[in-house]
């Protein structure tokens, strides 16, 4: 479902990497990524991978998004600009969903909740989001949570979390 990591990207400059918006719903948004090698760099001091991910930022803007799985496998989420939300992990209790541009969304009332976690400005976690279902649940109205995003079509999330080589700094 999701594992807290021990990697921290705080000191990246966000709107610097932010491109262009192809995808999104009115408080759901996705914008490419405009320097790749300066997010590559900067997590190459922390973390290598084997497979390397697709990347992507991320705005929610409030009341949060509805229970969902995403058209990719596991991704990493570094987050940024958090408030008081809490991210939650269902499961379907009466199959009913609806699918729609590859992502499947599902009705609340079918839905019982196994598991959540309110991530802080600055926290990374690796998430199964293409078989877990899971929803946003913002609480401040007239904001916006801003997240860098990792992600892996075809990895699992074991997978990726065996994949990954964490660099240890002397102190």
């Amino acid at each position: 479902m999701y594992k807290k990591l021990d990697i921290s990207l705080s000191e990246l400059d966000v709107v610097k990497l932010k491109g262009d918006s192809p995808f999104g719903y009115p408080t759901f948004r996705e914008f490419s990524i405009l320097d790749t090698d300066y997010l590559f760099d900067a997590l190459s001091k922390q973390v290598q991978f084997d497979v390397m991910p697709n990347v992507n930022i991320t705005e929610i803007k409030y009341p949060g998004a509805t229970a969902h799985t995403d058209t990719w496998q596991t991704a990493i989420n570094f987050y940024f600009d958090i408030g008081d939300d809490e991210t939650f992990f269902w499961k379907e209790i009466n199959v009913s969903s609806e699918s729609k541009e590859g992502l499947t969304f599902y009705d609340p009332k079918n839905l019982e909740q196994i598991g959540s976690f309110k991530a802080n400005n600055g926290d990374c976690y690796l998430l199964d989001v293409g078989n877990s279902i899971h929803s946003v649940k913002m609480h401040i109205p007239n904001t916006t949570r801003r997240i860098l995003r990792l992600f892996w079509h075809e990895l699992s999330f074991d997978q990726v979390l065996q994949s990954l080589k964490f660099i240890q700094h002397k102190s």
